[in-house]
């Protein structure tokens, strides 16, 4: 590329800030697109686009600012809350395709339409400022802000496998083939690695070990090996009366079924159960299939195929993250 080039590039990323500055969306958006037409790797003209649009296209324009730079940590933010929100709209058109409302509740509905749409703009005005402020301190020339996951470390108990909520009878069981085909189901929409703000946990960064992520906020799990996400399931968790978890741990039994008992219930031939604390387990689910919604009382629900695939893929100290 030319210098006159980039020259242009540059004065059209100076205008859109600009515009950007002055909450003005529009021109910050025309100026931001000609500087990426100009000069595709200029990747804070990238962010400034994202941060003018809906969260459909944003994940599109933060995956290039991720193809120009993959460690920044704005572009990871920004990813995040896209797809977070990406997902709640999928849920919201679902509910409004269930069947008629009362006058009740769709007055109720339209209210809520309206917040939403509040909500959206302050969460692009929050993104627009959260942008603008990193700017102006990379430009006055302070250190980029690093985000940093919370892992809580907590070391397995040597006394127990059972949970007060979840008490799994566990029998001496000869090891056993699943008779469950295996399926790598994946949501293309949640698949990207960019789409987490933090960093790949030094346990497994650099390996090209198997494990597996569980993302409580978006109700997902990752698996990957080393820093390469391989699939993503959509899972059901703790509900806020029997949370799941957080924290980093290693998986230390697996049962192809056991039975799993505790108040108000007591399930037969759980498949492809994973321990990872306690009487805490990522397991296959037969008894309901409304994955996305926390359901447990305190394992990670997952479609049975989904659970056999990560089952065959996993081994006794396979690493496990929880987290929010």
């Amino acid at each position: 590329m030319n210098a006159n080039r980039r020259e242009k590039a540059r004065l059209a990323f100076d205008r859109a800030r600009s515009s950007l500055l002055k909450k003005d969306a529009s021109r910050a958006f025309i100026h931001a697109k000609t500087a990426t037409d100009l000069n595709p790797k200029l990747e804070e003209a990238w962010l400034i686009l994202a941060s003018v649009s809906d969260p459909k296209d944003s994940i599109k324009f933060l995956n290039r600012a991720l193809e120009v730079n993959p460690d920044s940590q704005k572009a990871r933010k920004g990813m995040r809350w896209a797809a977070r929100r990406l997902r709640e709209i999928q849920q919201q058109n679902i509910q409004g395709k269930s069947g008629p409302l009362h006058k009740h509740a769709l007055k109720k509905k339209n209210q809520k339409d309206v917040g939403q749409s509040k909500k959206l703009r302050g969460i692009s005005l929050f993104i627009s400022i959260i942008f603008i402020g990193s700017v102006l301190m990379f430009w006055l020339g302070l250190p980029a802000l690093q985000a940093q996951a919370s892992v809580q470390k907590e070391p397995r108990p040597e006394d127990a496998l059972p949970k007060p909520t979840l008490t799994p009878t566990i029998t001496p069981t000869p090891t056993l083939t699943p008779t469950i085909a295996p399926t790598q189901t994946q949501d293309t929409n949640y698949s990207s690695y960019f789409y987490n703000s933090w960093e790949i946990p030094e346990e497994v960064s650099g390996t090209n070990d198997f494990w597996i992520e569980v993302d409580l906020s978006m109700q997902m799990l990752y698996a990957y090996n080393g820093s390469q996400i391989i699939s993503s399931f959509l899972v059901s968790t703790g509900t806020n009366s029997y949370p799941t978890v957080t924290g980093t741990y290693k998986i230390y039994a697996k049962l192809p079924t056991y039975r799993m008992v505790g108040p108000g219930y007591n399930l037969p031939d759980v498949p492809y159960s994973m321990f990872f604390y306690k009487g805490y387990s990522i397991h296959g689910t037969y008894w309901h299939s409304n994955f996305g919604t926390p359901m447990s009382h305190g394992c990670v629900n997952m479609n049975t195929n989904d659970a056999a695939w990560i089952y065959n893929q996993s081994s006794v100290g396979t690493y496990v993250f929880v987290h929010y």
